[in-house]
């Protein structure tokens, strides 16, 4: 307050984790400058203990969230850069202002910048004649809330034209009511659509994510099936290559291990059925290797298909057969 009337002033705003606050006159002095943590609430209580703020300004643009708030909760106009304001220039407009953070130094900015914009009408006001100063500061905020000159001078001289000052008042409360109202349904308007695009957004990445979760999983259980035919298929080689190993002795009591070594081959009639036996031992068992090595080249080609090392079996049969001939 000053003498009884409503002091009037430009916001500077700089929203965040902390917000940084600076509070000038309408004449451009320095009131004030706060730094808090404790958010958007207190933001407006500091705003609230120095005046009514006839405009309320931000050093970057678009404007952030927080100071469109802070701007529709005290009716009043934003004021956004034309372009993002350097840092040069703020450590310039802030030299020797007394701030104690970039936060402070960033809301000073927005609130001198601001005041430049509108610095020839606020002067124009301030030199007309014939007017008090608490009347040329409510010009001031008419003009700065967005009234032209002539219809600010009406609104405020209309009070003192009318015999019935409180009918008036509570018309003019009314008016202000209603203006406050449909700015407040216009910003909530303009948030609504925003988050209704955001949700769209949202939505759309969850049924993408969905999408690649189902061929994730696919993938899983094909991988999972790969596996257990493939290790199913390995230890099915390995016991065979076991069997297959070179050198390996024949179970004793079989026919090629019966024969002493030199015996000839024929002794006797009795001899002879004997070393016939033997022979169709040696066909019947070298069929059952052949036998073995064809299921062996057959499961090579299966592992090679499935994507199984490469092992060379048709060397390893022929090592087996050169081991047995040497031995």
């Amino acid at each position: 307050m000053q003498g009884g009337l409503v002091q009037y002033i430009i916001a500077g705003i700089d929203p965040g984790n902390t917000y940084g606050i600076a509070i000038l006159s309408l004449s451009g002095r320095k009131l004030s400058l706060h730094s808090t943590d404790a958010g958007f609430s207190e933001a407006v209580r500091i705003i609230e203990r120095h005046g009514t703020p006839s405009l309320v300004a931000c050093d970057v643009s678009p404007a952030p969230e927080a100071a469109q708030k802070i701007a529709s909760y005290f009716s009043c106009r934003l004021f956004v850069p034309n372009r993002g304001i350097m840092e040069e220039e703020k450590r310039i407009v802030a030299s020797g202002v007394g701030t104690k953070n970039n936060h402070e130094r960033d809301a000073y900015s927005s609130a001198v910048f601001a005041f430049r914009a509108h610095a020839n009408k606020l002067r124009q006001i301030a030199a007309f004649p014939d007017l008090s100063e608490g009347e040329k500061e409510r010009l001031q905020h008419l003009m700065l809330k967005g009234y032209r000159i002539k219809d600010a001078f009406l609104e405020l001289r209309e009070p003192e034209e009318k015999p019935e000052k409180k009918e008036h008042k509570r018309t003019e409360a009314q008016k202000v009511s209603i203006d406050d109202l449909k700015a407040r349904v216009s910003f909530l308007a303009r948030e609504n659509a925003n988050l209704k695009l955001m949700m769209g957004k949202l939505e759309n990445e969850r049924a993408q994510l969905q999408d690649r979760i189902r061929l994730l999983e696919n993938g899983a259980r094909q991988s999972l099936l790969h596996d257990s035919e493939l290790r199913k298929l390995r230890f099915r080689l390995q016991q065979a290559l076991q069997r297959l190993q070179p050198g390996r002795k024949p179970a004793e009591g079989s026919a090629l291990s019966s024969a002493p070594a030199g015996a000839p081959a024929f002794d006797s009639p009795a001899g002879s059925s004997k070393s016939s036996g033997r022979k169709a031992a040696a066909v019947a068992t070298q069929k059952k290797e052949e036998g073995k090595a064809e299921r062996l080249h057959r499961e090579n080609d299966d592992l090679n298909r499935l994507g199984s090392p490469n092992v060379d079996l048709e060397k390893m049969v022929t090592d087996y057969r050169r081991g047995r001939k040497q031995a």
